[in-house]
């Protein structure tokens, strides 16, 4: 599985892929902004992403957002590894440079 986040000024789109076919979706009211402290990205997934789900594994988590600098960048990768253990993390500023699906 694959978990996608898309995130801009007001919020934020996550998609779960599998065998790459959205299997869940769902969007967040946390904006980029709320997401460049790793507490506030452990938060959002867990008030949205059963436990049961992540336990399930993921091969990688991509993040994209705009206005995302190196710092963040930093920030959120550690807090996505910390949740979604073994996965690759990649964070990113344009979500048009991300994987092919």
């Amino acid at each position: 599985m694959v978990l996608v986040a898309n995130s801009g000024a007001v919020k934020t789109a996550w998609s779960v892929l599998y065998e790459g076919t959205e299997v869940l979706g769902f969007t967040t009211a946390d904006s980029n902004l709320d997401l460049r402290y790793s507490n506030n990205i452990v938060a959002a997934i867990n008030r949205n992403l059963d436990q049961e789900i992540i336990n399930l594994g993921f091969k990688a988590v991509y993040f994209y957002g705009f206005y995302v600098n190196e710092i963040e960048k930093s920030s959120m990768r550690e807090a996505l590894e910390s949740v979604f253990e073994g996965a690759e993390v990649v964070v990113s500023q344009n979500s048009n440079q991300g994987p092919k699906f």
